[in-house]
């Protein structure tokens, strides 16, 4: 599951209107609400256990999404199968979040539905390592220690061996590579650089460890094969009935905060990033040391089955600290009805910036999902070891803890367009370093952008949207939508495509070329629109001094 605590509180501050929000019953929190100043302080009862929630859910989560890929693929489900998952995982929680969540307020059941989320996230993520996965792919079947030559496999990509060739071949007649470049290189037809060279003496070195890391589809499973089928119905169900739980969660943070100190929401929803980082480590570096036999290659697979079981014990405290949660009945929502037609038509007149903007949000979503899905599985190809695994999960969060602090400040100082251009640069940069980067170990240093291209993006995005008086309702529902489920599924599907057909690197280079074109656009509809809006000032000052002069 990603993390996306703030984007939560675009959305929901739809829900809740301005007198419900000021009107917080005494008895439901049992003291005043202005009392609780700081993160840490206790003294108002509901914001500890909105505190508590977030510590042990996203803690869970650090148990097992940043290994997840990991699992699947040492149960040889393939990268297109993998994005497949992860895709439909978002799109469920796309649709079913917001259904739900209106369900259970409607009816008034939201503490009911909270707990039931709980639950199937629990039963979601237990259940999967106790699917049977005895099942092997051909390859394994057919022999007991797969043989390659190594002199015709890439080192760091997944791309299958006759969609190399066939793409060399119709490539090197187009573009014939460089005298210096030799025959180590290969050329993608639509790429605008050469992607990294084939090192054979390394891959020799590492033989042992890139075994099957060839996309072919007698070394993974089949589209129909059980386990896959299994997988996915159980993560489908599962986040059909879990999808509400972050949702529900923030509504009663919301309410126990009041119209007044919303923008204390995010000091609440961080003991969820402190707590998804440091357990993401703690459980990463512990499991670093077991290990079991593949069943297929014969190499030694990191043991991730304790994951699992510490998600399901981090996920029943949660469940009981929601039991904390007190949700006020919401009176009906009397600013539909008095809004006047023509505020309706201006909320409904979406410009064509408003447009490009959702593209922005939508590439940046994806792009998130993208690197959340298939960066460690790529480090992995390249030799990583597990700890290092964990050392990536903890310096992202704490990249993103550090630029949440000091969001405000950047994107008041910048603005928010420079600051989205910045996240646009940066992730440009991560997709090109880990296109060319071969040294698994030199992957930390890049991870320290991560902040920028996340939390300072995320904020940008915010402040863009509440600059934007005429669609500000509109555009709230519609980035957090786009950004966490519709973007982030595309990723993974996309993605998962690219990583099956084409390689890891090349994957991750056409995602840099793609964030250079969203770049460029986002750059000139920004030059356009201020250009466009100097000459309305103009023409505006010009009309009146015309009418001055006749009067």
């Amino acid at each position: 599951m990603e993390k996306n605590g703030g984007e939560e509180v675009i959305q929901l501050l739809d829900h809740e209107t301005e007198d419900e929000s000021i009107n917080i019953d005494k008895n439901v929190t049992g003291r005043n609400p202005n009392n609780d100043t700081g993160c840490c302080s206790g003294t108002d009862k509901q914001l500890l256990v909105s505190k508590l929630f977030y510590l042990f859910f996203f803690s869970a989560f650090g148990c097992v999404a940043p290994y997840l890929a990991l699992y699947f693929k040492q149960i040889f489900i393939s990268p297109r199968q993998l994005g497949i998952i992860v895709s439909v995982r978002s799109f469920v929680q796309f649709i079913f979040a917001p259904i739900l969540s209106s369900l259970a307020e409607r009816y008034n059941k939201r503490l009911l539905v909270i707990l039931i989320a709980v639950l199937a996230y629990t039963a979601c993520y237990v259940t999967i390592p106790f699917l049977p996965s005895d099942e092997k792919p051909p390859a394994c079947r057919s022999k007991a220690t797969p043989k390659q030559d190594s002199d015709d496999i890439p080192l760091n990509t997944s791309t299958p061996l006759s969609s190399l060739s066939k793409l060399n071949e119709i490539s090197m007649s187009v573009n014939p590579p460089r005298s210096d470049e030799g025959e180590d290189y290969y050329y993608l037809p639509w790429s605008l650089f050469y992607a990294p060279p084939v090192d054979k003496k390394k891959s020799e070195r590492n033989h042992n460890s890139v075994k099957l890391s060839v996309t072919d589809v007698n070394k993974h499973l089949s589209d129909t094969s059980p386990l896959y089928l299994s997988i996915l119905l159980v993560v489908t169900i599962g986040y059909i009935f879990g999808s509400p739980a972050q949702t529900l969660a923030d509504i009663a943070t919301l309410q126990s905060l009041g119209s007044g100190r919303t923008h204390e929401y995010g000091r609440q929803a961080l003991f969820g990033s402190i707590g998804y980082g440091l357990v993401s480590f703690i459980v990463g570096a512990s499991v670093s040391e077991l290990k079991m036999q593949n069943p297929c290659s014969g190499s030694m697979d990191t043991n991730y089955f304790p994951c699992f079981i510490c998600f399901g014990v981090l996920m029943i405290i949660c469940f009981f600290v929601s039991t904390g949660f007190r949700f006020r009945v919401s009176e009906n929502d009397n600013s539909k009805k008095n809004e006047s037609p023509s505020d309706t038509k201006s909320k409904r007149n979406i410009t064509f910036e408003s447009v490009v903007f959702i593209v922005v949000v939508f590439f940046c979503g994806s792009a998130s999902g993208f690197i959340g899905t298939f960066l460690l599985w790529h480090i992995h190809e390249l030799g990583g070891p597990q700890l290092l695994f964990s050392f990536v999960s903890l310096f992202n969060s704490s990249a993103e803890v550090f630029i949440y602090h000091i969001s405000h400040r950047l994107v008041t100082a910048l603005g928010y367009c420079r600051v989205i251009y910045l996240g646009l640069i940066c992730y440009g940069i991560r997709f090109f370093y880990y296109s060319y980067c071969e040294k698994p170990w030199l992957f930390l240093p890049i991870e320290l952008i991560h902040g920028i291209t996340s939390a300072a993006v995320w904020s940008a995005f915010v402040y863009y949207v509440s600059n934007d008086a005429g669609n500000t309702t509109t555009l709230q529902g519609v980035v957090s939508g786009v950004y966490g489920g519709l973007g982030y599924a595309a990723g993974g599907l996309v993605g998962g495509i690219l990583v099956h057909e084409l390689g890891t690197s090349a994957a991750f280079l056409m995602f840099g070329e793609a964030c250079l074109v969203v770049l460029c656009l986002f750059i000139l509809t920004n030059i356009i629109g201020e250009k466009r809006a100097k000459e309305n000032v103009n023409s505006t000052s010009e009309s009146e001094t015309d009418k001055e002069n006749k009067d």
